[in-house]
This record gives structure tokens, C-alpha cells and sequence, in this order.
């Protein structure tokens, strides 16, 4: 029997919220790694990282580091990633990003494994993972279309965004502007657009469209991902970690309640509540979208669906993607 082939590995943007999630993740989901290299800004240089039961060191993102990998995860910001995935990419290793710049790039597959894996079957060397609001949202539309048939036109979709969607920083300032105001001080605001705590916070335009940045984002995403019409509203809320969704479906034709419900109750990955509606305190450690709030019309579905960002929105997705790279891989060298 073959052994199995471990990989060298190297996850770029070691020290922010998700990068540090992907580092832990590596280990949670026993992703077979012979060497693990944690690399970001030089400023991050010697800062210590969970991984399983001991502390990984992070080094500096240079090219040198990049040489003899075999897959990368970046989880840089998107100008920074625009830098960096060819430089991976010209050593040799394949790229799973999670970076707008990738989301973006049409010649590159934008995969959620429970919505579209077969994307993955020609093993390409760079990989889009969406957004964690496009994870959510589309783990939990697309069941009802395996079930149902293609009867979602279109989806409206109003989403959450807690202080970790921005970034590491921003989670530590959430936490400094509400000790502040608790304690009636002036509030700093450097890595949010505004002050967020005990506040919400709209998504601003760029001034080159109606809507914002990461509002085009999603939109973008969930129509590759789903073939429907979105449009989305984004705004800042007051929560470090869990992105809320309210999603409204037009329909082309009526569904029953019954037809739904089995659709989402026999969904991996999909834990559907009937009398409640979950909220982002109640996301656990599972890999797992938390759906409530079902409701349908004649020719409308409306779903509230809560996941942790950086957990299953985030990290997760990408440690999956890797293993159905892995997968492929094995098979082909058989």
C-alpha cells in the first residue's frame, strides 16, 4: 500500500484572524504536512502561533521561503496577495487564496466543496475561496436547488459583519473602544472606518459604484457560486467573531415548507433550527452554517444563517478545498 505524500506547506498572513485560524485548523483537520512554514509581514517576525499542542514561530514572507513548497495558503489582503500568489505560483506551489484579488480573477475556480467541487477535478494550480458571507449563503441556498430544481431568479441578501471580517487588528480595537466608553474615554479609531463599538456601521461606497467594495464582492461570488441574481447590503456590527445573514429568495415557482426543510435537514454541513433563531454566541467548534428564521411565500424564501468567519467561513473552507486537491492528486499518481 502507497504511503500517504505529506506536503510542505506554507500559509501566508500567519498572524491575522485567519491566518492564525488556517495554522490551527492544519492541525485539527491532520492535514498531511511534513514541514509547515508561518510566514507574514517582517513586523510579525518571532510572533508565536498556536498549532495543535505547541507554539509555531513566524518567520518573514521572502521568496526564499516560498522555495520547495508544494501548497500555499495565502490569507493576505488583496493588493498584498496580488504580490504574492505569482511569486508562489513561479516556485511552484499551488495557491489556495482567500484574497479578493483571486475572488475576482474569472480564470480562477472560486470553489465552496459542498456547492461546486467538480471545479477542482482539473487540479488547477490556483484556487479562489470566497468570502465567509458567500460560504454561508451558498451552503445554504444551494440544497434547495439539488432538491428543488433551478427555481431561485434571485436572492437579496443583508449581511452582518463582525469586527474580525476586517481583520486582527480590528478585533483588538472593538475591544479597546468598549473598555473605553465603559470607562468614559475617548475612543480611538485607526483599522475601522468608524467607531463600531455599541455602534453599526454601514458599508461605505468607494465612489466608483452604488455599492461597496465588499458588497460587490459577495454579489460577485454568490453569482459565479450559484447562477442568481444578488444584491447585497453589508454593515459592521458590534461582534468580534460570527457573520449574521438575512437571505430573501425570489422564486419561480411555490415550495412547499416540507420540500425546504428535508432539502437543508439533509445538507452536510447544515444544522437547520425550527423554533429558533440561532445568533452568533451560539456557534460552536463544529464546522457547521446555522440556519433559522424559515419562512416562505407564494414565490419568496427568507433564511437567517449564522457561521463563524474565520472558522468555517474562512479556514475550514480552504483545509477543505486542500484535501479534494489532495484527493486529486493521489488519484492521479496511482
Amino acid at each position: 500500500m502507497n504511503q500517504r505524500r505529506r506536503y510542505v506547506v506554507a500559509v501566508l498572513g500567519a498572524t491575522g484572524a485567519v491566518g492564525r485560524e488556517l495554522v490551527e485548523a492544519i492541525d485539527r483537520m491532520r492535514f498531511p504536512v511534513s514541514e509547515l512554514r508561518v510566514l507574514a509581514s517582517e513586523d510579525s517576525i518571532g510572533a508565536e502561533i498556536t498549532h495543535g499542542k505547541r507554539q509555531v514561530v513566524c518567520e518573514a514572507l521572502v521568496e526564499e521561503q516560498l522555495r520547495g513548497v508544494d501548497l500555499v495558503l495565502c490569507a493576505l489582503p488583496g493588493p498584498v496577495a496580488a504580490v504574492w500568489v505569482p511569486k508562489a505560483r513561479a516556485a511552484g506551489a499551488t495557491v489556495i487564496d482567500t484574497s479578493s484579488w483571486c475572488s475576482k480573477r474569472s480564470e480562477t475556480p472560486l470553489v465552496v466543496p459542498d456547492v461546486n467541487p467538480e471545479q477542482l477535478a482539473t487540479m488547477p494550480s490556483i484556487v479562489a475561496s470566497p468570502t465567509a458571507v458567500s460560504v454561508a449563503v451558498s451552503r445554504a441556498i444551494r440544497p434547495v436547488l439539488a432538491t428543488c430544481g433551478e427555481v431561485v431568479t434571485s436572492a437579496v441578501v443583508s449581511a452582518l459583519l463582525p469586527a474580525s471580517h476586517v481583520g486582527h487588528g480590528a478585533l483588538e480595537e472593538l475591544h479597546q473602544q468598549s473598555t473605553a466608553l465603559l470607562n468614559f474615554r475617548p475612543v480611538d479609531v485607526e483599522r475601522l472606518p468608524a467607531r463600531l463599538a455599541f455602534n453599526c456601521v454601514p458599508q461605505s461606497s468607494d465612489g466608483t459604484a452604488n455599492s461597496s467594495t465588499d458588497e460587490r464582492r459577495i454579489e460577485s461570488e454568490l453569482e459565479r457560486l450559484l447562477n442568481i441574481s444578488v444584491d447585497c447590503q453589508a454593515v459592521l456590527v458590534p461582534v468580534f467573531v460570527g457573520a449574521s445573514v438575512f437571505v430573501h429568495l425570489t422564486l419561480n415557482q411555490q415550495l412547499s415548507r416540507d420540500q425546504v426543510v428535508t432539502a437543508l435537514q439533509q445538507a452536510h454541513g447544515v444544522r437547520l433550527h425550527l423554533d429558533d433563531a440561532p445568533t452568533p454566541s451560539d456557534l460552536g467548534e463544529e464546522d457547521v452554517i446555522e440556519i433559522g428564521k424559515l419562512r416562505l411565500t407564494d414565490h419568496s424564501c427568507q433564511l437567517w444563517v449564522t457561521i463563524d468567519n474565520l472558522r468555517s467561513g474562512s479556514a475550514v473552507n480552504m483545509l477543505r478545498l486542500a484535501q479534494l486537491l489532495d484527493l486529486a492528486w493521489s488519484t492521479a499518481r496511482a
